[in-house]
């Protein structure tokens, strides 16, 4: 089995752990936590070694992969140093906080000849594959509009604080929880998006804050798509809801209810996805797993990862300007 490290210990890390420990081809050996009480806990549940630094285990382990679970400002850093060492990378999105970190990764990673996945994990959740599967018929006709709407409680109290620092976080919400929209909607499609307008509100109320709450994000893809993404994070109650309209028919994705087809008529029929019963963190698993043994492509590659946070950099730059943003001819930050 391939030695597989998690670099980070926050929440997520479990559910890597976990996934790591299901899968036959992986096995993780260590994770790098500074939290020494969050480390003992990790080592002690998933019966791994625990280290405070990343070079140290990386020379002690050599492991070959790792998983990046830190903090956004962190990415590029650790993963420039993993490159170093020859070591795989599954990386948490977004990939870095710019995309000239990003762009910094992937050439390290092409000399190095280290191969790369974002875990951009909307490819994965079975109500989006169900989806896919069924817009994959390709029966449905002419793809008009796409509306994707994300409500939850962004400022809750759980929240590490550097999610409310521009400098450590990219952003708030957009960076956030938009780029799991922007992706689900380039992938959904197979479109990419070519203009931008976007307007967003700030979190005044919590002291330290300089993130945004909220985000109307107007698209047009590069076949001429309108796509509207609505975020917020204001208390409001928690609803992800994606709408693509056909000249045929609806699918609607909503996550814990599953994925619908309505029919010209209104007729509904309930979409499933019935190849696995996998997790998503284990599907991800499968296909770097794939693509590290068998070669071939995957959808989530650092390129790719690249134009979602080329998207959120450019909506943010529409905010900022007041005016439409052409992401094919708008230069990086």
């Amino acid at each position: 089995m391939n030695r597989v490290a998690v670099i980070g210990g926050g929440g997520i890390a479990e559910d890597h752990l976990r996934a790591l420990q299901a899968h036959p081809a992986f096995h993780p050996v260590a994770v790098v936590e500074i939290r020494e009480e969050r480390a003992r806990l990790l080592e002690n549940v998933f019966d791994l070694a625990a280290y405070e630094s990343i070079n140290e285990m990386l020379l002690t382990e050599k492991p070959y992969m790792a998983i990046i679970a830190l903090p956004h400002y962190l990415h590029k850093e650790a993963s420039l140093l993993c490159i170093e060492h020859g070591v795989h990378l599954l990386i948490e999105k977004p990939m870095a906080l710019s995309v000239k970190d990003c762009l910094d990764i992937q050439n390290a990673a092409q000399e190095q000849n280290v191969a790369i996945m974002v875990a951009h994990t909307q490819h994965y959740l079975s109500e989006n594959l169900a989806a896919c599967e069924r817009i994959g018929r390709g029966d449905l006709g002419e793809l008009l509009m796409v509306h994707e709407e994300r409500y939850i409680d962004y400022f809750h109290q759980e929240r590490p604080s550097w999610f409310l620092s521009k400098e450590l976080a990219g952003g708030g919400i957009v960076m956030n929880l938009g780029s799991h929209s922007i992706d689900k909607v380039q992938w959904l499609t197979g479109q990419s998006f070519q203009y931008v307008k976007a307007t967003c509100t700030f979190q005044e109320q919590i002291q330290g804050c300089d993130v945004e709450g909220s985000g109307f994000l107007y698209f047009e893809t590069n076949h001429g798509v309108p796509v509207s993404i609505s975020l917020s994070g204001y208390e409001q109650g928690q609803r992800q809801r994606t709408e693509l309209v056909y000249r045929k028919g609806r699918v609607v994705i909503e996550m814990g209810k599953g994925a619908t087809l309505i029919k010209q008529g209104g007729e509904e029929e309930s979409l499933q996805y019935r190849k696995d019963s996998y997790s998503p963190l284990y599907r991800q698993l499968e296909d770097f797993h794939g693509y590290l043994t068998n070669g071939g492509s995957l959808t989530c590659d650092g390129p790719y990862a690249t134009s979602v946070v080329h998207a959120v950099e450019c909506a943010y730059r529409s905010h900022s300007k007041k005016r439409m943003i052409d992401l094919i001819n708008t230069e990086p930050l």
